[in-house]
């Protein structure tokens, strides 16, 4: 088994990762200064952070919020609970299509 110290990565991250695919809407400004608003899903959360894809693309520094549900539905309408933060955009990560990944470092969140 390869570990991943034996390949010359180190791991940063200080909080354990929830890899759960929590409904989201992110809003904020663009690359292009042109405000957004999209609906999304979390590819993972942690206590001081998250990652998710989205389109459209945001600069490193930008500041977005984002709501998101406690729930592993995408349905709408479901009850529970929702999260609401706002951050800054630490990485973006280009995907295909014109996608981003986008690391978002927040603090403090509040149930909604």
């Amino acid at each position: 088994m390869i570990q991943l110290g034996d390949i010359g990565f180190t791991e940063r991250r200080r909080a354990e990762r929830i890899f759960n695919p929590f409904p989201a809407v992110v809003e904020g400004v663009d690359s292009n200064g042109e405000g957004f608003k999209v609906n999304t899903v979390l590819d993972n959360l942690s206590k001081g952070g998250l990652y998710l894809r989205m389109v459209p693309c945001v600069d490193v520094g930008a500041s977005i919020s984002v709501i998101f549900r406690l729930s592993g539905s995408v349905e709408t309408e479901s009850v529970a609970p929702k999260v609401a933060i706002k951050g800054e955009v630490m990485r973006i990560d280009k995907k295909e299509g014109g996608a981003c990944g986008v690391a978002l470092k927040y603090s403090p969140a509040r149930f909604i």
